[in-house]
């Protein structure tokens, strides 16, 4: 009786061992389909900033979600998905994913989000990936227009444009 008693408990163990590895889930919206997102940890965000940057002047391509081209949140969701991250595929389902962060607090790997090109629209329709979170002036690389680029949070049209930035990491 003792040893099968040891043998319970030591199944137990395991069980709860395999079932607890990984990282913790992404807050998800209204997407119940990602469920598989997980949280990054903070060293992984300059390898992820790193393999961003690479993507620099792959052109725009509506849609797109690979180095032949890329939308917004094709390119956000691609380089995530380089770490085994797995974001919903809109910018605006990531705009709720992780967790929300004060402009002041970004850090590169952040999401940051942004209206559509008429300024009185209220939907987020626009996302790209912080490089650097100085205080006064973040930098983001994004699939835009003209291909995939770093920009300013500074510049008249995405400062007007700013919604929120949401971190999907520990």
């Amino acid at each position: 009786m003792g040893r099968l008693f040891g043998y319970a408990i030591f199944f137990a163990v395991c069980i709860f061992l395999v079932s607890c590895t990984g990282s913790k889930r992404v807050e998800q919206g209204s997407s119940a389909s990602y469920s598989n997102a997980y949280w990054l940890k903070k060293k992984h965000m300059e390898p992820l900033v790193d393999f961003a940057c690479k993507q620099l002047k792959v052109p725009y391509k509506w849609g797109g979600n690979t180095p032949k081209g890329f939308d917004c949140s094709g390119f956000t969701t691609y380089c995530y998905a380089h770490l085994g991250v797995q974001l919903p595929r809109t910018a605006i389902d990531q705009s709720v994913s992780g967790k929300r962060i004060r402009s002041r607090r970004a850090k590169a790997g952040d999401l940051i989000f942004f209206k559509g090109s008429d300024e009185k629209q209220k939907k987020v329709a626009h996302v790209g990936i912080v490089v650097s979170g100085k205080k006064s002036n973040i930098k983001f690389i994004h699939a835009a227009s003209k291909g995939v680029a770093i920009s300013q949070l500074s510049e008249d049209y995405f400062s007007k444009r700013f919604k929120t930035i949401r971190r999907i990491r520990k």
